[in-house]
């Protein structure tokens, strides 16, 4: 077996002061990374678990429980909740995880595979999440409100659309979408999406 070392650099600037944190793992090669905007804790995935690397511990923590595979953590606005993707009975779903006391919840649920969580930047919105899911056939990118599990359909085409990430005010959310002749990058605005669909809607009631 392999061991590969690998370390992380983190650059925190501050009062025009910078200071680099290293931070050393002794196995895993696929590993995603993910700091709220204060950089006050750093979370990553190894190993099929969420670890949680605390400001001023020298050790991580596992944020969830060993047993399920864990993967793709993304950090809120404001730091207090952790979204990730989690292997249940087969499919990916996303759960949502509080920094300061571990409360876990599940976020999606049914047949079907769920991806890429990305916290909606938008000051007034911060409990909603975008993600890719093939709920309706193929992936398409949907939004969630942790709050109370809605779930509301962004995209709408043939190729699968993933990887959805916010701008910084959340007004608009790019994607890419791969089809058979290659992958394109898209933007669109979750809101005036939201009303087109309902338009379209109403004309077919």
């Amino acid at each position: 077996m392999v061991r590969i070392l690998i370390t992380i650099c983190l650059l925190i600037i501050a009062l025009s002061t910078a200071a680099e944190t290293s931070i050393t793992l002794n196995q895993g090669a696929n590993i995603t990374v993910t700091a709220p905007a204060a950089f006050d804790n750093l979370a990553f995935d190894l190993g099929g678990q969420i670890w949680l690397q605390r400001a001023g511990q020298k050790s991580s923590t596992p944020l969830t429980a060993a047993g399920a595979f864990n993967q793709r953590p993304v950090f809120s606005r404001d730091g207090r909740f952790i979204a990730y993707e989690s292997m249940q009975a087969g499919y990916r779903q996303i759960f949502v995880t509080e920094v300061k006391n571990g409360a876990t919840r599940q976020i999606t649920f049914g047949p079907f595979d769920h991806l890429s969580p990305a916290w909606s930047t938008a000051a007034t919105s911060q409990s909603q999440l975008a993600l890719s899911s093939n709920r309706s056939g193929s992936f398409d990118i949907w939004e969630v409100n942790v709050d109370n599990l809605e779930l509301r359909q962004l995209t709408f085409t043939a190729a699968d659309e993933h990887e959805p990430a916010w701008n910084d005010d959340g007004s608009r959310l790019a994607y890419v979408a791969a089809a058979a002749n290659g992958s394109s990058l898209y933007i669109l605005t979750p809101l005036i999406a939201y009303q087109l669909q309902r338009r379209i809607l109403m004309k077919i009631l």
